[in-house]
């Protein structure tokens, strides 16, 4: 048959209570007081039964409740005090407690530990027994115990009194501040930073745990300190945080200097940028929503006019931050050398060349040759006084609204880099333009941000809408739309992504 008191977790206020009744104080504590209270009962009880030796008169079964029932009530106090799991208290047992009011938190205690409120009930914690791991100690061998914790404790720990006068402290505490005469003098001549006798008076009586950081000797040191009512003193609890603090300061430094280059890299990848004198030399009327995600961004836009023709392009290099923004560098000065340099002017034909060549530099002295992501571009020529537009897109695709009536030009599944073992070539497509006509080149940062009332993506959908909403506006007008309509979404949310949105307008 099985045996419900084997399993550790069964009853564990019953194995508490059997560990209690049979440790030897409290068997010599009842024993002692059974005699006594006994003893007097029997003799007020049996007087004259004693004195004149009738034995057999005397009722035995009295006799022996006389010394039974103190026993019992001896023991049963004694249960009842070690039973005691109060917030402030001194816990006798080596135990989990689980609070009864709210039914949710455990707490594990040690012989010695002071026992704390239950985080969410506060002053309405009821502690209960939920496992018993070692027999509770009596009162010198608690002491015993708490002796040896001190003394093998690594740290400085120091006791101080009401008066904020030092009256213990471990083998650490002298060896860390190198002084014998440590106890009886004050605690503020060890820490200057220290609160004074009145405030060390307010967290004891109020059981407050404080922590305090101070300096001794060039050494940095955090102080836990913790108010015990029930003994009147103030436990001091040391540990040396130097280390921490030099390598805090040390990782600062390195995050300074860091950010020194990051931001210096942004200055060259703003001056690669088309600056706005550029953009209203070659284009009568264009805006630029650009929104990097970190201080340097995977996204750049690229606008040049060559023999007659305008060149403009958006690219969304794979990663944002420092490493998109090395791509989108790279990316940049390969079209200054395809379209500028060399006067390509195709649009399918330099989005071939700008794939050949990343993946030739990227593949330099790496011993693999290649580059797994790559840069995901719409790129345009447009011939003003025709009116024609030739468009390729790798992924990213060209909005072009007459009015509110949209017409994409889609990109081809594939980015600038290496997609698949067989290259397919990217493919051109034509399209007349009429006055007024809007275009719209862009990234996926804008339409892929989460927010709105159910935390979603904006969507296709929606920025399309949006785009569509713009009819009519100056390009000034178009880019504070966007921003509004961009910010409103994301509401607090953190951004997730590099934004670009280009937009252009046909005169």
């Amino acid at each position: 048959m099985h045996n419900p008191f084997k399993n550790k977790e069964c009853c564990p206020a019953l194995r508490l209570n059997l560990k209690i009744l049979s440790l030897r104080s409290t068997i010599v504590r009842a024993l002692r007081v059974a005699l006594v209270v006994g003893f007097i009962l029997n003799i007020s009880g049996n007087y004259h039964e004693i004195i004149n030796f009738q034995f057999s008169d005397i009722n035995y079964f009295s006799f022996g409740l006389a010394f039974l029932v103190p026993y019992l009530v001896s023991s049963y106090s004694t249960l009842i005090t070690q039973n005691r799991f109060h917030p402030g208290d001194i816990s006798p047992v080596d135990a989990m407690l689980h609070c009864n009011n709210c039914d949710k938190v455990d707490f594990n205690i040690a012989p010695g530990d002071e026992i704390d409120q239950c985080p969410g009930c506060g002053s309405h914690t009821k502690w209960g027994v939920k496992r018993v791991n070692s027999a509770p100690l009596s009162g010198s061998d608690m002491v015993k115990s708490l002796a040896l914790f001190a003394r093998h404790n690594p740290q400085p720990l120091f006791r101080v009194n009401q008066r904020g006068t030092i009256t213990g402290v471990n083998p650490a505490a002298h060896e860390f501040f190198n002084r014998e005469d440590l106890t009886g003098n004050p605690i503020n001549e060890i820490f200057s930073e220290f609160p004074n006798a009145s405030e060390i008076a307010q967290i004891i009586s109020s059981r407050k745990t404080i922590t305090i950081t101070v300096t001794v000797n060039h050494r940095v040191y955090h102080l836990h300190v913790r108010g015990v009512p029930s003994i009147q003193t103030l436990n001091i609890y040391c540990n040396e945080i130097t280390e921490i603090i030099e390598a805090h300061q040390k990782i600062k430094e390195q995050a300074r200097d860091i950010n020194a280059s990051i931001e210096y890299a942004r200055r060259i990848q703003t001056a690669m940028l088309p600056g706005k004198v550029l953009l209203n030399e070659i284009l009568e009327e264009c805006f630029v929503f650009f929104r990097p995600l970190n201080i340097v961004s995977g996204d750049f836009y690229w606008v040049n006019k060559v023999d007659n023709k305008i060149v403009v392009a958006v690219g969304d290099c794979a990663g944002h931050g420092v490493p998109g923004a090395i791509m989108s560098m790279l990316g940049m000065s390969l079209l200054n050398e395809i379209v500028l340099r060399e006067g390509e002017l195709s649009p399918e034909v330099v989005l071939n060349q700008l794939r050949h060549r990343l993946i030739q530099s990227l593949s330099q002295g790496t011993g693999q040759g290649k580059v797994e992501d790559g840069i995901d571009i719409s790129l345009i020529v447009i011939e003003p006084e025709k009116r024609k537009l030739q468009f390729a897109g790798a992924y990213n695709s060209l909005y072009l609204f007459r009015g509110k009536e949209l017409t994409e030009l889609k990109g081809d599944r594939m980015p600038v880099g290496n997609f698949m073992h067989h290259q397919a070539p990217f493919n051109k497509a034509e399209i007349d333009l009429t006055q007024n006509d809007r275009l719209y080149l862009f990234s996926d940062g804008f339409k892929d941000q989460f927010g709105g009332p159910n935390d979603k993506k904006y969507s296709t959908k929606t920025f399309k809408k949006t785009l569509s909403d713009l009819d009519g506006q100056s390009c000034d007008d178009q880019k504070e739309n966007l921003k509004y309509a961009f910010d409103k979404w994301k509401g607090n949310r953190p951004q997730i992504d590099d934004v670009t949105v280009f937009g252009m307008l046909v005169k």
